[in-house]
């Protein structure tokens, strides 16, 4: 991106993709305000504290395979922030048959791994066989079917992209959702060969998974501060119209400045935000934006003595295949994790399981002896229709 002080770009939308244009715009040399309408930065990337528990309401760790955004940690000044999860964060579950089957951590912990049968573990080891093949849009579903046998796509695959993004696996495109995964086909042949030859990223502040000492948002919270009055928070950007050949904005807000005249404006919100500002001007990719569905979900985080309760999480958490009857998208472990993260969270599977059964859930795990209450925190996030 060339350096161009003359042109002057609106950013709509304050959340890490937001920030993170601004952010590069900023360092290019371009003139950019971003102008957000709630009175914090960060969109679904969301910390709260209460009673000594930091509680995450979005994403809640980085892998070490995120380099532009371990990047933009060290440029926003807070590189020193990361803290590396607790070994027992390699061991991860799958519910299958009334309980948490342990993952194989390599090849060789298959044979000790009852997450599938026999004989699903022996298709699954056939993969380095397999000839390459599927299309351009090929779903999670089937890619892991032909690589992987129609077990594990049954309930791994279902696993992984239940906690990834509450989604279902024969609905996304495996290209457009795990891209790394696709391209060890392509380039190795074999998922096996490519995770073989995969090797750890170099200048990653720590082991494994890794997170923020005083969570995930001090990361917008400290870009947003690096970017100044060009950040504008609590300042909603209601319409948008060309005079001119540029961009004027409408905003509903305490931002006094003159907003016309940007060269350029990138949208930043949400799709139906987007597709809303975007109607006058585009109906094709207004309908676009409209057509892209979203998984609705529910965050239910637990705090609870652990002295007193009989069951010791150990490890990462555990993920529900939808064939299964434990009504919840699965756990995580977060104190098992990160020291400073409460106990446990739990992920209802989507909007059918509001209202009623909620409260059920939240009733069983108020009188179950496995979950003595030290405190109680129930928060819904609707991340949009669905």
């Amino acid at each position: 991106m060339g350096s161009d002080p003359r042109r002057r770009i609106a950013v709509i939308g304050g959340g890490i993709a937001g920030l993170s244009a601004a952010w590069r715009l900023r360092q290019a040399g371009v003139e950019v305000v971003l102008f957000e309408s709630s009175s914090r930065p960060g969109g679904w990337i969301r910390t709260t504290e209460r009673e000594g528990f930091l509680l995450e309401w979005g994403p809640h760790s980085v892998l070490p395979s995120s380099p532009r955004l371990i990047q933009l940690a060290e440029e926003a000044g807070i590189s020193d922030s990361w803290t590396s999860a607790a070994g027992a964060a390699r061991r991860r579950y799958v519910y299958r048959a009334g309980k948490a089957r342990a993952l194989p951590g390599s090849p060789f912990g298959i044979p000790f791994s009852t997450a599938l049968s026999p004989f699903g573990w022996l298709r699954v080891l056939s993969e380095p066989f397999r000839a390459n093949g599927g299309s351009e849009e090929e779903s999670v579903k089937d890619f892991f079917q032909r690589r992987l046998g129609a077990e594990a796509a049954r309930i791994l695959a279902d696993a992984m992209v239940a906690g990834i993004s509450g989604g279902v696996p024969e609905d996304l495109e495996m290209a457009s959702f795990a891209p790394a995964v696709a391209e060890m086909e392509r380039k190795h042949g074999s998922l096996f060969k490519g995770l073989i030859s995969r090797s750890r990223p170099k200048g990653v502040p720590f082991r494994g998974t890794g997170t923020l000492k005083s969570g995930m948002q001090s990361l917008p919270e400290a870009l947003a501060r690096g970017l100044g009055d060009a950040y504008q928070g609590s300042n909603t950007v209601t319409e948008m119209y060309r005079e001119n050949h540029q961009w004027n904005l409408l905003v509903e807000g305490a931002y006094s400045r003159d907003t016309d005249g940007f060269d350029g404006v990138i949208l930043a919100t949400p799709s139906a935000v987007s597709a809303k500002l975007a109607r006058p001007h585009n109906l094709r990719l207004s309908g676009l934006l409209e057509s892209i569905s979203y998984a609705s979900m529910v965050l239910v985080q637990i705090a609870y003595d652990a002295s007193k309760c009989r069951f010791k999480p150990d490890g990462f958490g555990f993920l529900v295949p939808r064939q299964q009857s434990l009504q919840i998208l699965g756990a995580i472990w977060s104190s098992s994790i990160f020291a400073c993260f409460v106990q446990t969270i739990f992920f209802l599977r989507a909007a059918c399981f509001l209202g009623a059964r909620l409260l059920e859930l939240l009733e069983a795990a108020k009188t179950c002896p496995f979950w003595t209450r030290r405190t109680w925190f129930c928060n819904c996030n609707f991340a949009g229709p669905g």
